[in-house]
């Protein structure tokens, strides 16, 4: 039994579900962030004290660094997150001590036997 994927979809094949959509040269968000996390200015370095010129991504930075000093943990979660990556989480699916392990009849889920198991 093949499935028909054109009628889970209002649209006709070969149409867009929004014709009109963004129009060209248009600049995206990631576009316009990055432009304005660009723009420098002159501030005060809340690590070194010293008067610098800094883009507002950096600004944002040194703030986030500032609070991390000043032992809000959260920020300094964030700075390692952002450095080291977030820590995995790992779930044991165990019941009683036992593994479980999940049992898949395919006849069920295919009846008509359309995928191969490997």
């Amino acid at each position: 039994m093949a499935h028909n994927l054109q009628n889970l979809t209002p649209f006709e094949p070969g149409k867009s579900g929004n014709p009109a959509g963004r129009p060209k040269g248009l600049p995206n968000s990631k576009t316009i962030l990055n432009k304005f996390l660009a723009l420098e200015e002159k501030v005060r370095n809340p690590v070194t004290g010293l008067e610098e010129q800094m883009s507002q991504l950096e600004i944002i930075y040194l703030q986030q660094i500032a609070k991390a000093r000043k032992g809000d943990l959260k920020a300094m979660k964030e700075i390692m997150d952002r450095l080291e990556g977030k820590s995995m989480q790992s779930v044991d699916h165990t019941t009683q001590g036992e593994k479980i392990t999940p049992i898949i009849d395919y006849k069920d889920v295919f009846p008509d036997n359309s995928i191969q198991k490997n």
